[in-house]
């Protein structure tokens, strides 16, 4: 369509671009045929793609190759939501390539875990998880805040980024094998994949662990990007609804609990909320136990940066 456009317009002797087209959404696969049709969208400010096509060795090429096909028109410079999914990896070669190119994304949304099939069998699920790099520690970082440490510095140039996603896992990789090994070693019926996280072997000593360190690693990430306001993850404990406490961390490296905070504060949140109440709350709004998301929401006040699973 958007050929047979551009011939038309060429016919005229006019302009060519499509300067209604503001959001565009297509697979790596569609957009690679013919790349050069990009170089027509002047004033798109919305761009999807599905990267499920690509593996490991072609993600950078195919990635780098459309967004040369995007900066002739200025696309580049005037994109401010910008999706990637299923995503091989998500590495800091990708992240300063995106910041570098496109300087005034406002949102950003990268993933690759949706790639894991939680449909089929155990063989399926774990052939999948060899297919991405779900989970960068510990191979590629020691821990969650240095890994935190290298994204936010890649992506420093974003000065108006507000709203950032990184779909991976921040617990260690070797989780997921670990519990398949367990769960084929049981005696009795395993458990469902879609029920894996009930898993008290593998996961239940290792929640508050996971917890923290996705606070850590937001918090991270917030001190260096000064226009962020939430930040997100791929979790395991996507819909975990045990009575934990939930801690809001801070800069200055004190940690609240929310209850305590609660009667502290008579609930900043409206003067009545019990730490109870704000438990229920967070774990009804913040977990999506379909996708494994998790949202990390950041206050900045007097130059203190605060991070907690909910909105302030």
């Amino acid at each position: 369509m958007l050929h047979s456009l551009s011939n038309r317009v060429g016919q005229k002797d006019e302009t060519r671009g499509f300067v209604w087209v503001k959001s565009l959404s297509a697979t790596s696969k569609v957009l690679s045929y013919k790349p050069f049709r990009l170089e027509s969208l002047s004033h798109l400010r919305t761009l999807t793609i599905d990267m499920t096509h690509e593996g490991l060795s072609t993600q950078h090429p195919t990635i780098a190759h459309l967004i040369s096909h995007l900066e002739p028109s200025n696309a580049c410079l005037n994109l401010n939501s910008l999706t990637l999914l299923g995503l091989p990896r998500i590495d800091c070669l990708l992240l300063k390539l995106i910041a570098q190119r496109f300087p005034r994304l406002v949102d950003l949304y990268l993933s690759c875990t949706e790639r894991i099939d939680f449909k089929c069998c155990w063989a399926c699920f774990e052939d999948s998880l060899g297919c991405i790099l779900h989970s960068p520690v510990p191979d590629d970082y020691l821990n969650a805040v240095k890994m935190a440490n290298a994204f936010g510095t890649a992506l420093k140039p974003l000065k108006y980024l507000e709203h950032l996603h990184l779909g991976v896992f921040l617990s260690d990789d070797s989780l997921l094998s670990s519990h398949i090994s367990h769960v084929l070693e049981e005696e009795t019926t395993p458990y469902a994949i879609q029920n894996w996280n009930e898993c008290q072997h593998c996961f239940n000593r290792l929640v508050d662990d996971i917890r923290r360190c996705e606070l850590e690693a937001s918090l991270v990430i917030a001190q260096q990007l000064r226009s962020l306001k939430t930040i997100g993850w791929s979790s395991l404990l996507a819909g975990d609804t045990e009575a934990r406490v939930e801690q809001h961390l801070n800069s200055d490296d004190t940690v609240e609990d929310v209850a305590e905070r609660s009667q502290k504060h008579g609930g900043e949140n409206g003067g009545d909320e019990s730490g109870g109440n704000v438990l229920k709350k967070r774990a009804q709004n913040d977990m999506n136990d379909r996708d494994l998301k998790t949202t990390i929401w950041i206050q900045r006040i007097r130059g203190r940066v605060r991070v907690r699973r909910e909105p302030w």
